[in-house]
Order: structure tokens, then sequence, then C-alpha cells
């Protein structure tokens, strides 16, 4: 029974991870549509990235007139992350494309799909929550990723993830990552960050989303603030909105 059980988890998860030609050619349709680059031109970015890493791509690039426009950087570097298969899949990488091309902000999260494990790890939830929120009716208004803005009350660099909006409702998203249930000091910074997004953008709901639940104490804290999360792989935005 034991092997049987293991059998069927590992045909699900081959299946579940094996490339797809479909996905693949969708990828590719859309690439040359939304970037007007060739592939001839896209394997020569795509072989300097392996040797070098996401620097030496970006100081590659940095001549082409064709992908000076964020949409198009963005579309190259998901595409670069999907085949190399280490954070992202081809079939959600085809669909992203479709989703979010035209979004604010994609080419920052894409881009860190291709950095260390931690922007990517980040990076990717960020684009699941994204692409959720589209699937879910509502509109990516943009995508933060290491994009700052202004404390309002510390005057400091800061930042939110994920700007959504379900039905007029404005959601403002930090979104964490981690593998493990965040603690109330861990949060201490991202909770002041929405609230201070929130403070100068009224209407604005702050809305916490997690891969693992936080403990016990944090989830205490963050009712305490009266702010919504979520958790899950990946978590579901619209479920702070009530």
């Amino acid at each position: 029974m034991r092997l049987f059980v293991f059998l069927i988890f590992c045909l699900i998860t081959a299946s579940a991870n094996a490339f797809s030609p479909q996905s693949a050619e969708q990828m590719v349709s859309l690439f040359s549509k939304l970037t007007k680059i060739d592939e001839v031109t896209y394997a020569e970015y795509k072989s300097v990235y392996k040797a070098g890493g996401w620097n030496a791509l970006t100081k590659a690039m940095e001549g082409n007139s064709l992908i000076r426009d964020n949409s198009a950087r963005g579309v190259l570097y998901l595409r670069l992350a999907a085949e190399s298969g280490t954070t992202i899949r081809m079939d959600e990488a085809a669909v992203m494309t479709e989703q979010l091309h035209d979004v604010p902000g994609l080419f920052r999260a894409s881009r860190r799909l291709l950095m260390d494990d931690a922007n990517a790890k980040g990076a990717a939830q960020e684009l699941r929550i994204a692409s959720g929120a589209i699937r879910d009716n509502g509109v990516v208004v943009e995508i933060r990723r290491a994009h700052t803005l202004t404390n309002v009350a510390a005057k400091n660099p800061t930042d939110v993830d994920v700007l959504l909006n379900f039905s007029g409702k404005s959601v403002a998203v930090e979104s964490k990552n981690y593998a493990t249930a965040m603690s109330p000091s861990q949060l201490t910074d991202d909770v002041a960050n929405l609230l201070d997004y929130v403070a100068a953008h009224p209407g604005t709901i702050p809305c916490m989303l997690f891969s693992q639940a936080p403990t016990a104490l944090a989830q205490e804290m963050l009712a305490s603030k009266s702010i919504p999360w979520v958790s899950g792989d990946p978590p579901i935005a619209k479920f702070c909105v009530r």
C-alpha cells in the first residue's frame, strides 16, 4: 500500500513538473508577438545569462532598442526563468505573460526570478498572487517588487509588494514566502509599511499573504491591527476583501 501511494505521488509530481511542448510553443509565440525579438537574438541572451548571470544579461541588453521598454524586458526574464526551470514552470510563465505583460512592475519581479534563491522565491510568489488576482476577476495595478515609497511616519524607504483592485476596492499586499511560520518580531516592519501605505491612501485594504501561516502570536498582532491575512501556495488575495 505504501509503495502504491509513493508511486502515485511520483506520477503526480512528474506530471506537474513535466515539460509541456504546448506551453513552450505558447510562450515562444507570445514572446515573438510582445517583444519583436527573434529566436537567434534570444538564444544569444540565454547564452549570456547562463555564462554570466543576470548582471551580464543586463549589460548585454543595454544596446538593444527592442527591449528598452519594461514590458519586453519582463517577458524576456519570464521566459528565461521558465526555461531554467528553477523557480517557475513553463505553463505558469505562459499564462503570466499573457495576463501581466503590460502590468507596471512586471520586469522588476521577473528579473528577480533570475537572481539568488531568496529573491527568486519572493518574486515567484508575487507573480503568482498577481496572476491569481486576474483569474479571480481582479485588476493588478502594479507589482512593486523592489520599488520604494516613503514611509509616512519615519520617512524611511519601504515597500508594498503588489497593488490590486477587486470590484473597486484597492488592496495593498505584503507577500511573505517563508518556509516556516513567521513571528511578530519578523513582521513588525511589514505591518508598519502596510499601515503607513493605508494612511497615505485612505480606503485601501491592507493584506498580508503567507506561504505558511504565521504563529499564533503573529496572528493576534495582525488581528489587533485589523490586517487581514491569508496563507496558501500561493495565497489568494481576494480572501482579504470582505
